[in-house]
């Protein structure tokens, strides 16, 4: 008795595989408009992305007008920094010249013995005045409260010439007029009794402070 170990074979089916076949085709070109869409979204921000970058980096140009108005923008505030400074060296200038401000500043007020009141206006870069020496001087002398001359010498050719240290002039301006430098000026404020006392001289009154703005001209030997 013969058995059968296998059926045999079921008849293909040829519509079935048919289908098939086109349903992968399909799935490939649709692989295929997929990839290609998305290299076309990425080439597309690339460029967007490059334009971009292009624009950026493009410099601004401005119009006549706004160059103007950046311009005067500009001056402004130099001339607002120009300011502060200016403000700022100003205030310097008044602290240092203000007496008493600064102790031993050269252009303050200042008080050397005997009670003389000494202010430099300006530094000479000549000889300096020693005793014994002589030497020549301008000056305007005045009362300080009232502002009254009561002598001066201004002539270049013919300045008042004494030696320092000898008594010739009085005490209080043979005092003040020590560590001045040819060229230099000075305010010197001197005490009644420093100057001509409790006696007075001719149109000066009894115990008058005088104040005498100097001008050294030259320094000569012993």
């Amino acid at each position: 008795m013969d058995v059968k170990l296998m059926d045999e074979a079921a008849p293909v089916n040829h519509d079935l595989q048919g289908d098939a076949k086109c349903s992968n085709k399909k799935l490939t070109k649709n692989k295929r408009k997929i990839s290609s869409t998305g290299e076309e979204d990425d080439n597309d921000k690339l460029h967007a992305k490059s334009e971009e970058q292009n624009t950026s980096s493009e410099p601004i140009r401005l119009t006549k007008k706004q160059r103007k108005k950046l311009a005067k923008q500009k001056e402004m505030e130099l001339q607002n920094v120009v300011a502060k400074v200016n403000k700022h060296l100003d205030k310097k200038k008044e602290e240092i010249t203000k007496p008493g401000e600064k102790k031993g500043s050269l252009t303050g007020k200042r008080m050397i013995e005997g009670g003389i009141i000494v202010q430099d206006i300006i530094h000479g870069t000549g000889s300096m005045i020693r005793s014994g020496r002589k030497v020549s001087i301008n000056y305007v002398g005045t009362f300080p409260e009232s502002g009254k001359v009561f002598d001066k010498n201004s002539s270049k050719s013919n300045p008042l010439c004494f030696r320092v240290g000898t008594g010739e002039v009085i005490k209080g301006l043979d005092r003040g007029l020590a560590g001045m430098k040819v060229g230099g000026e000075r305010i010197i404020t001197i005490p009644p009794e420093l100057a001509y006392g409790k006696k007075g001289s001719g149109n000066i009154p009894a115990n008058s402070t005088l104040c005498f703005s100097v001008k050294l001209l030259s320094v000569g030997g012993k």
